[in-house]
């Protein structure tokens, strides 16, 4: 009888007791690619998925809203692959920011490369996964040099799977919550939902400039 195949979720459990330092690469049967580095078995980071660039420069907003992104030097950060992990590395010994706005921020990435990769399969696609294990030496030359969090793959799962259910229940799980909706016209959408699910959905606006929901029912438009 054929072994059968591990899902996402399984193939994280798998290392999670290997010590594991290195990279899990993703790709899906359309095109999709993310990247999840550990060290010794814990998150330090995720990259890829759709528009990461766009996606950095969001959570800089969100979590760094005082710092003026149009003056930041990336050329230094360009020789690294994990250069955005790098950035805010930088920022944080500068003291441009602080170390709760880098959990934040480092944490929040972490947490929507897996929902979107948790999403991907969810909906019916095939995903491709690598093991790339890689010395401790090699994580550091990739910009990971200063490991802010570490987050342990038994956490990232359990925050995963609560948030996968809240956004289930509002029937919305072929959205993003990290491309949440900003609320435009708020009678509109009370009147639309009960208060219970109003409730829920306005829990997840919390990016705004990122979407908005405008004209009819469900007419979500998320801005590139």
């Amino acid at each position: 009888m054929p072994t059968q195949k591990k899902n996402f979720k399984q193939k994280l459990l798998s290392l999670k007791d290997q010590e594991f330092t290195g990279r899990l690469d993703i790709k899906t049967n359309k095109g999709g690619e993310w990247r999840l580095y550990f060290y010794l078995s814990k998150l330090v980071w995720a990259d890829g998925g759709h528009h990461p660039y766009r996606l950095w420069q969001r959570l800089v907003s969100v979590y760094c809203p005082d710092l003026d992104q149009d003056k930041l030097n990336l050329e230094e950060a360009k020789q690294f692959e994990c250069w955005s992990y790098y950035v805010v590395i930088k920022l944080l010994e500068r003291s441009q920011i602080n170390k709760p706005q880098v959990i934040q921020l480092i944490t929040t990435r972490i947490l929507e490369g897996l929902f979107d990769i948790f999403q991907t399969e969810a909906q019916g696609n095939t995903l491709k996964c690598r093991i790339v294990t890689l010395p401790t030496s090699v994580i550091w030359e990739l910009g990971l040099k200063v490991s802010v969090v570490l987050l342990t793959i038994d956490d990232a799962i359990r925050q995963l799977e609560v948030q996968w259910l809240q956004w289930k229940k509002i029937g919305l799980t072929n959205y993003s919550p990290y491309k949440a909706p900003l609320i435009k016209n708020t009678d509109f959408f009370k009147k639309e939902f009960n208060a219970k699910t109003y409730k829920h959905i306005s829990n997840f606006t919390i990016m705004p400039k990122t979407a908005f929901i405008t004209g009819s029912k469900f007419d979500l438009k998320f801005l590139k």
